[in-house]
């Protein structure tokens, strides 16, 4: 494998077209595809030959980045969708291409009768779209990451954008936890759209200040040996992490997919290395989860990573070197600036990046 495929500073975002797609099971006789991953459901996305509204939904889980590679212009058909099952929707809807962005108007398409049960995270959804559909109908009751849900999360951003949500169902709990310090996004929205029949949540404090996160809800009844925490969702293992006086190595993490941007705030490099013992084989996507970070004590190099289809940015500004030899990644379909401006400086020659 050639050395400059996997240099320090990794940028692989291609678009490979999926020979396979045409011979994925048809389950469902009203439709042509029926993807399994969401690597096969990108596939086809990217094709602009194939209509949305042919593509049967009902088994992905993760529709974070969908269509981040994606020329397409006509997205007819995506209000067929089903989408009962996805968990991640976050900057589904981020779009690479400005002359691509001008052409794009969602305000046609039908999103209304989305299901949104399993909703947990809306993270910049509709990105850095110029006009988002009408949403009106949606309950995010379910959702407990709504930053830059119109956008960007800054004030400037509220001003350029179409809104139509006047009658969106919100029911945020009370208290918001993952907010984070782009607060902004949220109480800006309130402030900016003129949106007045959103419930508005009472505990949050001002833009830049994190919440006070405690994990005692989710420690377990009884210790399983080290185990004292196992989160269910990204959400609890999101508010676990933050609680500085969890040690990171007494979390069980084996029913978690998604671990995308999981410590994006300051972090000591001795309570990271926690992380060493975590069982990641139902991880799926790792995006940007150590970047900034001081990496030089972590051990991760026996960590399982068959399942995981993205790691872009995921050493991104990180100090220290890492070793990372010894992990299977041919289901990895994106690793742009996996290491770029990090210390990185070991061979990735055994990597099998055919996927790619």
């Amino acid at each position: 494998m050639p050395a400059a495929i996997l240099s320090p500073l990794i940028s692989l975002a291609c678009n490979k077209p999926n020979d396979n797609k045409n011979n994925i099971n048809d389950i469902n006789k009203n439709f042509k595809y029926s993807p399994a991953s969401r690597n096969e459901l990108i596939d086809l996305v990217n094709d602009e030959n194939v209509n949305l509204g042919d593509i049967d939904t009902s088994k992905i889980t993760n529709m974070s980045n969908l269509f981040s590679e994606s020329y397409r212009t006509d997205y007819s058909g995506i209000d067929k969708w089903d989408v009962s099952n996805v968990k991640y929707f976050d900057n589904m809807f981020e779009l690479p291409f400005p002359e691509t962005r001008e052409k794009v108007d969602m305000s046609k398409y039908n999103f209304n009768n989305w299901n949104l049960k399993s909703a947990e995270s809306m993270y910049g959804i509709f990105g850095n779209l110029n006009i988002i559909p009408d949403i009106s109908k949606w309950n995010l009751s379910n959702v407990r990451d709504l930053r830059g849900f119109l956008g960007s999360g800054y004030k400037d951003n509220y001003s350029k954008l179409n809104i139509n949500i006047n009658s969106i169902r919100f029911d945020l709990p009370e208290t918001i936890y993952n907010v984070d310090k782009q607060l902004a996004g949220l109480s800006l929205f309130f402030h900016e759209a003129n949106v007045n029949k959103i419930k508005k949540p009472t505990n949050y404090k001002e833009e830049g200040q994190d919440f006070k996160k405690d994990a005692t809800p989710y420690l377990l009844k009884k210790p399983d040996g080290n185990i004292k925490y196992r989160p269910k969702t990204r959400h609890q293992l999101r508010q676990i992490v933050r609680d500085g006086n969890v040690d990171l190595s007494t979390i069980d993490v084996k029913f978690i997919d998604n671990i995308d941007n999981l410590f994006d705030f300051e972090i000591s490099k001795e309570r990271l290395a926690g992380v060493n013992s975590w069982d990641t084989s139902n991880i799926q996507s790792m995006k940007n989860v150590f970047k900034n970070q001081d990496v030089s004590l972590l051990n991760i190099n026996n960590w399982n990573t068959e399942k995981v289809e993205d790691m872009s940015g995921m050493f991104e500004k990180t100090k220290g070197n890492i070793d990372t030899s010894n992990w299977v990644v041919s289901k990895v379909r994106d690793f742009s600036n996996m290491f770029a401006f990090s210390h990185f400086n070991n061979s990735l020659e055994d990597w099998d990046v055919s996927n790619r």
